[in-house]
Order: structure tokens, then sequence, then C-alpha cells
């Protein structure tokens, strides 16, 4: 008897200790008591713990799964904001930093993940710091058209995309020498046409189950299996998905005449601004024009706050697969919005993504009188 309770006891004692939530909780320096922590999950756009500095301390929640993600530690300083990511599963983490050492020198311990990623970090760092003095040149408004200007430019342009070429590089040996790790699958789908296809086929079938069958591994499946990306010229591809009302919806139900598919995400501000043109196009062309909005947001709450906000008067879709569904990767898109214009054959006549003021009608003008 006391052998089967000394049993029970170790079992609820396990059980117990395993339900326990981990936490990331940090020791910081520079910040003051009261500024705000953020864990933000940027795939489901949304914050999913905070709390405040004390005594130059914190603890979040981490709700983590066991398969490692991205999240990012925010914290809000005098109407700055400071970021680092994290890449980590169910673990309990710990912060060491100061201020100053936001967002390349934070010292991240607990997290097998985050060290194998930090790797990678360590040795594309410097080229990151670069890329973001170029990024800040190339943004900074200014009124100077002078052709010593132009020729900077120019230059900052080119070494950006050297950068990107020797950070691309660098990540590609990392993948190949790091396989079978989630930080190496979670880059591979990232560098995904990068990759030769009969070169990604080949490091997806050398992935040991584990990784193979994990999100990641299902990403990378999925991308090999939709093919080549669509371009100007091919006829649409059909796929399925969930309109409003919850009817199970076919692509190809809307056509035979000019669609104008709009892939679109809840909180996209460039998506929010397109709305209003959509809504004037909907209402002059609805005779020779159908609008489908497809919205990428794998939450179906987050959707439909998207619709409870804009009221669209036209048929939107979610398949519920988040931005990497097979339906985004065949038709390419990678930002939103993201515009494809279909003619009555099923013909995709132009594409273009980003949003700007009347673009949207005219490229609708140039096809449709």
């Amino acid at each position: 008897m006391k052998r089967i309770l000394s049993l029970l006891l170790v079992f609820f004692v396990t059980i117990t200790i395993s339900s326990q939530s981990k936490t990331i909780s940090g020791t910081i320096s520079g910040f003051k008591d009261g500024d705000k922590v953020l864990l933000d999950d940027v795939e489901i756009m949304k914050f999913i713990d905070s709390t405040y500095v004390k005594n130059g301390k914190f603890v979040l929640k981490n709700k983590q799964t066991d398969v490692p993600k991205t999240i990012y530690l925010t914290i809000k300083s005098e109407n700055e904001f400071y970021s680092v990511p994290l890449f980590i599963a169910n673990e309990n983490v710990v912060i060491n930093a100061d201020k100053k050492d936001f967002p390349y020198n934070v010292k991240v311990s607990g997290s097998v993940h985050h060290d194998k990623m930090s790797i990678l970090d360590n040795k594309t760092k410097s080229y990151n710091i670069e890329r973001n003095e170029i990024v800040n040149f190339l943004r900074k408004p200014t009124v100077d058209s002078s052709a010593a200007y132009k020729t900077l430019r120019k230059e900052k342009i080119n070494q950006l995309n050297a950068i990107n070429k020797a950070v691309d590089s660098i990540k590609m040996d990392f993948i190949k020498s790091n396989l079978n790790t989630y930080a190496a699958i979670y880059g591979l789908f990232d560098l995904r046409a990068d990759f030769d296809k009969i070169e990604l086929q080949k490091l997806y079938e050398n992935l040991d189950a584990k990784y193979k069958n994990s999100v990641y591994g299902n990403r990378i499946a999925s991308y090999l299996k939709v093919g080549d990306q669509i371009k100007n010229g091919d006829l649409f591809f059909d796929f399925q998905a969930k309109d409003q009302f919850g009817k199970t919806r076919k692509f190809s139900e809307f056509a035979g005449k000019y669609i104008l598919l709009d892939f679109t995400e809840t909180y996209c501000a460039p998506c929010v601004q397109s709305v209003k043109e959509l809504k004037e196009v909907f209402e002059t062309k609805a005779e020779k024009l159908s609008i489908i909005s497809f919205y990428a947001d794998k939450s179906e709450l987050i959707w439909k706050k998207g619709l409870q906000r804009d009221q669209p008067g036209w048929i939107t879709l979610n398949d519920g697969k988040g931005p990497n569904g097979e339906t985004l990767l065949k038709y390419g898109v990678s930002g939103y919005p993201t515009f494809f214009l279909i003619d009555p054959q099923g013909k995709i006549v132009e594409n273009f993504f980003g949003y700007e003021n009347q673009k949207i009608k005219q490229m609708i003008q140039n096809h449709i009188k």
C-alpha cells in the first residue's frame, strides 16, 4: 500500500511540475520601473503576454509549444522600442542586458534552439548592422536631387545588394551544415526560392522524421508540392477556402468575368488603405469584375475582426493555413496587399505588390473599358 501511495505521489508531483508554465525572465539595466515589456508573436500578429519592469527585472509567461518559433521581446521606454528576436520553445529563458545591448548584444540563456540560431546571428551580425545603417540612409527624407547625391544613393543600393547576397550565402552554408535542427529548417523555408528545386528536395528528404513532420517541414513540403510560382500569362491556380459566411468555395466558381484577386491581411496598414479604392471599384465595375479578397490571417478570429472593420461588400476567403499555405505559395505572395487581375478566360493579365493611390483603378482601366 505504501508503495502504491509513493508511486501516486510521484505521479501527481510530476504532473504538477510538467503543467507549470515556463517563463521568460530578465535582469536588465538602463530601463525605468514601469517600462512596459511585451512578448510579440508576429505570426499571429498578437501580443501574447506583457508586464512591467520592476527593480530592473521582469517575468513573462512562456506558452510556446515544444517546436520553437520566433517571438519578439520588446521593451517600451520613453516612447522608444527596444526589441530582440527569441527563437524558443517551451523553455525557461533568461535575459541579461543593458538598454544599449539591444538588439544585437542581448544575452539569452536557457534555450538550445536560440543557442543554435545565435551561431548564425553572430556570423551575420556585422552585415546586419551595416545593412540597417544603409536602409536608414535610403529611407531618410531628402530634397537633395544633386548628381552627387544620386551617385551616393546608387552606391548605397549596390552595397545593400552585396550585403544581402553575402548574408544569404552564410545562411545557406549554415542550413546545410546544421540541417537536422529547427534553426536550419526554419531558415530553409525562408530561403526556399534561393535553392534549386532539386537541391531543396534532397535537403528535405535528408530531414529526420521529427523535423520533416514539423510545421517547418510541412511548409517546405507544401512549397515543393505546388511547383513553380504563377506569373503573368499563366492560367489561375484553383484553390479551396471558406468564405465569410462559412461556406467552402472553389476559386473557379467565380470564373467567367474579370476577377481582382486581393491577397491581404487584417493588420496590414497598406491593405487597410486600399479598402476605400476597392469599394469604389466594386461599385463602378461590378457588372464586369468580381473582387475576391483572400485573407492570409491564420486566425479566423483576426480575419473576422478585419471584416467587421472594413465591411467589404464582396466575397472574402480564408483557408486557415496562414501566410505559408499552398495558395499563397503558388501565387508567390511575399507581402501584402498583392493584387492579381484575371481575365474571363482565366489568364493572369497583370499583378502588383503594395498599395499606391489610384493604382488599382489604373490597372483595371488598362483592361476593362
